[in-house]
C-alpha cells in the first residue's frame, strides 16, 4: 500500500473516531443513562384477548377424508 493511501485511510479513521466522540459528548444526558430500560410486556395472544371461552377443541375427523370429499358430501357442486 503506498504511502498516500494509508495516510488517507488514517485519517478517514481518525475523522470518524473524532465524529463519534463529539457525538457521545453531546449527546443528551437520557441516552447516555445508566438506568435500566423498562420493559416492554408480554404480547396477549388470541385466546387472551378473546377470553377462554373463545377457545375450542379441534374437531375430531375420520380417518382417510379430506376436503374434497367433505366438499362433495356437502352438495355444493350441484348447479343452481
Amino acid at each position: 500500500m503506498t504511502p498516500l493511501a494509508l495516510l488517507t485511510l488514517l485519517a478517514f479513521g481518525a475523522v470518524i473516531v473524532l465524529a463519534l466522540a463529539v457525538w457521545t459528548l453531546l449527546a443528551p444526558e437520557r441516552t447516555r443513562s445508566e438506568s435500566p430500560r423498562p420493559e416492554r410486556p408480554r404480547p396477549q395472544s388470541n385466546d387472551e384477548v378473546r377470553g377462554a371461552k373463545a377457545r375450542s377443541e379441534p374437531r375430531a375427523r375420520p380417518a382417510g377424508e379430506d376436503a374434497f370429499e367433505r366438499f362433495l358430501r356437502a352438495g355444493r357442486d350441484d348447479p343452481k
